[in-house]
């Protein structure tokens, strides 16, 4: 038994490990790409890239539903046969894969037309992406039911590897880079892994070693039903990573979509550095929760909080030392509007390092708190968004990262006196 915990938690130390290097990975892989569309004098072409990216996330998160958290559901309970979920998960996701396409087949023109003109064999390429690599939901979800993060984490380090690559080769001279090479080599890239998950996948089946008998049917309507619970929140969640962009395209152009989201990834590290921490929190968290040790979570809180907000602070302090150099690097001016959108990046920066806990309180305690912070952004975003840049320019987008941060502050320091602090 002892043996089996010390590797439990000899794969999950190597998994963090694999997780860090891939967000780092990835993170190199964004800064390679702003460099190389500064190269063509490309922040139009990024922001279309970034803006057909946002729309195509909404629509895809709109037009369907994931079935990787229904396959861990549906196994976990033991009841049905193995293969049938996985059956029932794979159809759902390729379904919705073929509505997806439909959707962007019937609003390419549209799509187009709002982002200057976009080629659409860029959009149906990026949506086509998209379908590909939501069909590895129900094998990731299979893996992630029988904890083989490791492996999910490897097969993500190495794509990433790939893209990496493929950009420094544009780098050395041996491709043109442009958006239509970009999101070419994306697409194909992630059609390469795709496969290589299904042949991982198919060589375990061939084992038959997890496959569970059961004479239960598992009917597909079921599965959707379980899965459609999860929808809007998950809908949500997407919008709120997205409507921003959508919005700054529709009231400003493609070049303020393209500086808005370079200074955005100025502070992805701060995510890389707080996700994994919280992964490593949540079963600590879970085991307080069950036994009513309400001091011992607010002690835990508060320490967690210390240690993420000196490293935040130290992040912060590097991030305004040198922000005229990163601007520089990052292709963009150094004036007020610019400095605005950046300030009140690093407001909501220190939000996220206050309430890093947030998403953890709401699995422990509520889930439907997750699901109404979301709903209370997305509101602050569709209506404050719109106004402030209507009165106040690209300036009024800075004005809404504040406005939607503190409102969100406000509401998860009530419910955590609510359900830790009475």
């Amino acid at each position: 038994m002892k043996d089996i915990i010390n590797t439990i938690i000899e794969n999950f130390k190597q998994g963090i490990v694999i997780s860090y290097l891939n967000q780092s990975i990835s993170i190199i892989y964004i800064f390679i790409v702003i460099y190389l569309f500064n190269i063509i004098n490309g922040n139009i072409y990024y922001g279309q890239y970034i803006l057909l990216g946002s729309i195509l996330s909404v629509v895809s998160s709109f037009s369907g539903l994931s079935s990787g958290e229904a396959v861990v559901y549906f196994l976990s309970k033991k009841k049905h046969d193995t293969f049938e979920i996985l059956k029932c998960g794979f159809l759902i996701d390729l379904f919705f894969g073929l509505i997806l396409i439909l959707i962007v087949s019937l609003s390419v023109n549209y799509i187009s037309k709002f982002i200057d003109d976009i080629s659409t064999q860029v959009i149906f390429l990026f949506g086509l992406r998209i379908v590909f690599k939501n069909l590895r939901n129900v094998v990731i979800g299979f893996w992630q039911f029988g904890n083989k993060f490791v492996l999910i984490y490897k097969i993500n380090l190495i794509e990433n590897l790939f893209y990496v690559i493929l950009l420094l080769s544009t780098l050395l001279g041996f491709y043109e880079f442009n958006l239509i090479f970009l999101v070419k080599s994306e697409f194909l890239i992630t059609i390469l892994f795709t496969i290589l998950t299904y042949l991982i996948f198919i060589r375990e089946l061939i084992k038959k070693s997890f496959i569970s008998i059961s004479n239960e049917h598992l009917s597909k309507k079921e599965f959707v039903i379980y899965n459609s619970k999860l929808f809007l929140s998950r809908t949500i969640k997407s919008g709120n990573q997205k409507f921003d962009n959508i919005i700054v395209g529709l009231f400003l152009s493609t070049n303020e979509v393209a500086i808005y989201d370079k200074i955005k990834k100025i502070f992805l590290p701060i995510n890389i550095f707080i996700n994994p921490l919280r992964e490593i929190f949540l079963p600590k968290l879970l085991n307080l929760v069950k036994s009513n040790n309400l001091n011992l979570i607010r002690s835990n809180i508060f320490v967690s909080t210390k240690i993420i907000l000196f490293f935040s602070f130290l992040f912060l302090l590097f991030t305004n030392v040198f922000n005229k150099y990163i601007f520089d690097y990052l292709g963009i001016d150094y004036n007020l509007e610019n400095s605005v959108i950046f300030y009140s990046l690093c407001y909501s920066t220190l939000y996220i390092t206050f309430f890093w806990w947030a998403r953890l309180l709401s699995n422990a305690f509520n889930p439907n708190l997750s699901i109404v912070a979301n709903i209370i952004s997305s509101l602050t975003i569709l209506s404050v968004t719109p106004l402030f840049l209507y009165i106040y320019g690209f300036i009024g987008l800075g004005f809404t990262v504040i406005v939607n941060s503190t409102i969100l502050a406000v509401f998860w320091l009530s419910k955590f006196k609510k359900y830790v602090n009475n």
